[in-house]
C-alpha cells in the first residue's frame, strides 16, 4: 500500500510518521471505514497545501480499493508499519498505537462466528417450510445482493424454533460463519437496531473501541465486515415491519439473512416469506409426546388429541400444557382436558400474547380488548365498527392490523379469535370495568339491531308471498 502511495504522491511517506494519519490509514485498511473529512484533516497535518492535501486523500482512497484484493498483504504491511514507527512516536501518542494494535490483530485473522442456538430436541414437523427456506438461503450465493428469507406468524407458532432448525440445515453453505441476534430482550422489551448492529460486529470480532457511536456509521462498518464473506445472519423476534431493520442487512451477495417476525417484513422485499400456521393435529400430538415423559400420550390418545386442539395446536401452548402436566404427574390427560377451559395454562401464555398486543396502535388494541365481549364468530367490519366507534373502512384497517399481529385469523366473512386468545382479550377487557360494560352494551345493541333487520326482511318476504 505504501509503495503505491509513494508512487502517486511524494508527500505520502510523511503519513507514516504522523500518528493521526497512520491511525486513519489502518482503520481504512482493516475495516474499510473511510471518513473523507477526518482523513483530510489528518493529511493536512503533513501537507498544508489544500489542493495537494485533497489529492493525497483521494490517492489514499483509490489505493485502498485497488489493494483490497490482497487483504492479507495489506494487513501485514500496515501492522509492520505501525510497529516500525513506534520509536519515532512520542510517548503522548502511545494510546494511538495501542488502538492500532487492537485493530490490526482481528483484521489479520478474521473470526469465524458460530453463534446459532441449539435446536430444541422436541422440534416437530415443518418439513415443507424447512425445504423452501433452506433452498432460498442456499440460492443466495451469486445473486445481485444478500438473499432475505422471512418467517411470519402469531406468537407461539414456532417461528424461532423453525429459524434455528433451518439455520443449522444450511450452515455448511456459509463457511465464514453464522450470526444470531434476537431483537427482543428476555423481558420482551425491544432492543434498538443500533445495539443489535453492535452485537453483530462483536460477533465478527470487532472490538468495542472501533465500533462507532453513530448508527449510520455502525451500519456501514457492519456492511464492510460482511463484504466478500459467506455469512448467514439470523434476526429473531422482529416485532414490526420497521425500515430501520435494513441497517442490519449485509449488501454482499455472498451473505443471506433469515428473519422471524410477527407482522412480516414487506418493506425489506424478502425473496421468500413463509407464513406459519398451527401444527396439524397429528404433529401436535407428536410434539406433546416428546414433551411429556413416559407414555402418557400413548396411553390416552383421544385425550391427547383433545389437549392438542385445546391448545390450538400452537407449539407454545402445547409446551405450556406439558409444563402444567409435568407439575401434576397424577393428573390424567382426560382430567386435564376438562380443566383446560378454566384457564389452567393462561398465565404461561399471557406473556407471549402480550408481546404482540403491546405493538398494536391504541385504536387496534382497544378493538382487540372489546372483541373479548363477543362470543359469536366471525366478526366483520360492521360489528367491529360498532365496537370501535370508527367507520367500517377504518374498522377494517384495524382488523387487518390484528391479523398482521397474529392475534386473530382471517376468514371470508371477517376474523375469528381462538379460545386461548379470546380468554386473553377478555382478561385485558376486564381490567377496565367501564370499558367492559360499554363493549357488552354495544355488542347487545348490535345483535338486537341485526335481529330486527333480519325480522323485517323476513316479514317483507312473507307479506309479498301473502
Amino acid at each position: 500500500m505504501t509503495k503505491l502511495l509513494r508512487d502517486e504522491h511524494p508527500a505520502a511517506e510523511k503519513l507514516l510518521v504522523q500518528p493521526d494519519c497512520l491511525f486513519e490509514l489502518t482503520l481504512y485498511a482493516t475495516t474499510g471505514e473511510f471518513d473523507p473529512g477526518r482523513m483530510l484533516a489528518a493529511v493536512r497535518q503533513v501537507e498544508p497545501d489544500p489542493e495537494a492535501a485533497e489529492a493525497l486523500a483521494a490517492a489514499i482512497e483509490s489505493t485502498q480499493w485497488r489493494t483490497k484484493r490482497d487483504k492479507e498483504a495489506v494487513h501485514w504491511e500496515v501492522a509492520k508499519l505501525s510497529f516500525d514507527v513506534r520509536a519515532e512516536v512520542t510517548e503522548s501518542r502511545r494510546a494511538v498505537l495501542e488502538r492500532l494494535e487492537r485493530l490490526v490483530v482481528p483484521a489479520a485473522a478474521p473470526l469465524v462466528p458460530e453463534r446459532l442456538p441449539r435446536v430444541p430436541r422436541s422440534f416437530t414437523d415443518r418439513e415443507r417450510e424447512r425445504e423452501r427456506l433452506a433452498a432460498a438461503l442456499r440460492d443466495s450465493v451469486g445473486d445481485a445482493s444478500a438473499r432475505i428469507a422471512a418467517i411470519r406468524g402469531m406468537p407461539g407458532i414456532g417461528k424461532s424454533a423453525l429459524a434455528v432448525r433451518v439455520a443449522h440445515d444450511v450452515r455448511a453453505a456459509f463457511p465464514d460463519g453464522q450470526l444470531y441476534e434476537s431483537l427482543r430482550a428476555p423481558d420482551g422489551t425491544a432492543i434498538a437496531v443500533e445495539e443489535v448492529a453492535a452485537r453483530l460486529l462483536r460477533g465478527l470480532g470487532v472490538p468495542d473501541s472501533v465500533i462507532p457511536d453513530a448508527p449510520a456509521e455502525r451500519a456501514a462498518l457492519l456492511r464492510s465486515h460482511c463484504a466478500s464473506r459467506s455469512l448467514l445472519v439470523v434476526l429473531d423476534n422482529v416485532a414490526r415491519d420497521d425500515p430501520a431493520i435494513a441497517a442490519l442487512i449485509p449488501a454482499s451477495p455472498t451473505c443471506a439473512v433469515l428473519i422471524t417476525s410477527w407482522a412480516g417484513v414487506d418493506t425489506l422485499e424478502p425473496d421468500l416469506q413463509v407464513t406459519l400456521t398451527a401444527l396439524a393435529e397429528e404433529d401436535a400430538v407428536v410434539l406433546l409426546g416428546r414433551l411429556l415423559p413416559g407414555d402418557r400420550v400413548a396411553a390416552e390418545p383421544e385425550a391427547a388429541r383433545a389437549l392438542a386442539a385445546g391448545g390450538a395446536c400452537l407449539p407454545m401452548a402445547l409446551r405450556a400444557i406439558a409444563g402444567w402436566l409435568a407439575q401434576a404427574p397424577e393428573l390424567t390427560l382426560a382430567s386435564a382436558v376438562e380443566q383446560l377451559p378454566d384457564g389452567a395454562v393462561d398465565d404461561a401464555l399471557r406473556e407471549t400474547f402480550m408481546l404482540s398486543y403491546a405493538q398494536l396502535t391504541p385504536e387496534a388494541a382497544g378493538l382487540f380488548r372489546r372483541l373479548g365481549a363477543v362470543r359469536a364468530a366471525p366478526v366483520g367490519p360492521s360489528l367491529a365498527s360498532t365496537l370501535s366507534s370508527h367507520d367500517p373502512s377504518t374498522s377494517q384497517r384495524l382488523l387487518d392490523e390484528l391479523v398482521a399481529a397474529g392475534l386473530v385469523d382471517r376468514e371470508a366473512a371477517g376474523v375469528r379469535m381462538h379460545e386461548l386468545m379470546h380468554r386473553f382479550a377478555t382478561a385485558k377487557l376486564r381490567e377496565d370495568p367501564e370499558e367492559e360494560a360499554l363493549a357488552r352494551e354495544r355488542v347487545s345493541a348490535w345483535m338486537l339491531a341485526n335481529a330486527e333487520r333480519e325480522a323485517r326482511q323476513l316479514g317483507g318476504e312473507d307479506g309479498a308471498d301473502a
